[in-house]
């Protein structure tokens, strides 16, 4: 008898210890896999013209946004001016020609476009930005992404916990004997 007991007890170690092994590489490999923090947004808008006024065409080239979703066009100076908005294609990317309002006039405005949780900006009104060249902004809108996964540190804690389990009723057993 005592011979099946031991040999019960090795394949019980060797099978917990052999969950243990597969759940650490799994939760090694999810590390790796992890979303970078923080989130990075990019979208680009740009121009070919550099220099613009009140009156003007603007032909703006934008990419990086959401797919298939609107893009709200203005020019922000003190109070925002909307251009009107467009929708971009399956790739995120949109070509809009919008008329700068005639009341726009002098330098410190940006052309900004606005897609929710993704906004770019750039200045080709020839004022204190760089004309012609986007800045951006990105706001996930949800929490924060931090590479821990709640799957794979239950899983260790199950395992754990079993393995415990088990060998407490293993030494039960011995002592009962």
């Amino acid at each position: 008898m005592s011979i099946l007991r031991a040999r019960r007890t090795a394949l019980l170690f060797a099978a917990l210890i052999t969950a243990l092994a597969l759940v650490t590489l799994t939760s090694w490999h999810s590390r790796a896999a992890a979303d970078p923090y923080p989130p990075s947004s990019s979208c680009t808008i740009s121009s070919s013209d550099t220099t613009v006024s009140g009156g003007d065409s603007l032909t703006i080239l934008g990419s990086g946004f959401p797919a298939n979703t609107t893009v709200n066009l203005s020019v922000h100076s003190s109070t925002p001016v909307s251009l009107g908005s467009v929708q971009t294609d399956g790739t995120g990317a949109f070509r809009d020609q919008v008329t700068i309002p005639t009341s726009i006039t002098g330098t410190g405005h940006l052309i900004v476009a606005d897609a929710g949780s993704t906004t770019c900006q750039f200045d080709p009104f020839g004022g204190a930005g760089v004309a012609g060249v986007s800045t951006h902004r990105s706001s996930g809108g949800g929490l924060a992404s931090t590479g821990f996964h709640t799957l794979t540190a239950s899983l260790i804690a199950g395992v754990l916990l079993v393995g415990g389990g088990m060998l407490l009723l293993l030494g039960r057993r011995r002592r009962q004997s």
